[in-house]
């Protein structure tokens, strides 16, 4: 019975590692720049702000240029954000 055990638990070992190591990649992409997309539809090239220090700073942007779309009737723009990575 011991030996069916091992490998189970080894297997939730790794997955347990496995997980950690993609939690923390995650949160250390919320601290690096952002930018903010915005996706204007009817088939109209996608803009770009920023960057921004942090993800945090750039959603804000993001929600409230979303806000203002909406209140302009500019329905189909979608705001987003993304992560500026190193080249």
């Amino acid at each position: 019975m011991e030996n069916e055990t091992q490998p189970r638990l080894r297997r939730l070992d790794l997955l347990e590692l496995v997980a950690n190591a993609i939690v923390r990649a995650d949160v250390e992409d919320l601290e690096r720049p952002h930018i903010v997309v915005c996706s204007p539809g009817h088939g109209l090239s996608p803009s770009y702000q920023g960057p921004y220090d942090d993800a945090l700073t750039a959603f804000n942007v993001a929600e409230s240029e979303q806000a203002r779309a909406r209140l302009d009737g500019e329905d189909q723009a979608i705001f987003s954000i993304a992560p500026l990575y190193p080249s």
